[in-house]
C-alpha cells in the first residue's frame, strides 16, 4: 500500500523536444505564392528541412528546439 502511494507522489517530468513552424508566403504586394520552397536550417545541428507552400501559400514544417534560420 505504501509503495503504491509513493508511486503517485513522484513528480512527473515532461519536456517538449519538437515543434512546428507555420507560415504563409507572400510577395511584396501581399499576393500569395503557391509552390514556394521554404527552408529551415539548424546550423549547429547541421539539419535542414525544406517544404513547399500549398495552393493558398501556407506551409507547415516540423522543427526542433534549436535556433533556426529561415
Amino acid at each position: 500500500m505504501v509503495l503504491g502511494l509513493l508511486a503517485f507522489c513522484l513528480p512527473a517530468i515532461a519536456q517538449v523536444t519538437s515543434g512546428t513552424i507555420l507560415g504563409s508566403v507572400q510577395d511584396t504586394s501581399g499576393a500569395i505564392i503557391p509552390g514556394a520552397k521554404v527552408t529551415a536550417t539548424a546550423r549547429n545541428l547541421g539539419v535542414t528541412r525544406t517544404v513547399t507552400s500549398s495552393e493558398n501559400g501556407t506551409f507547415s514544417s516540423p522543427t526542433c528546439q534549436e535556433p533556426l534560420t529561415i
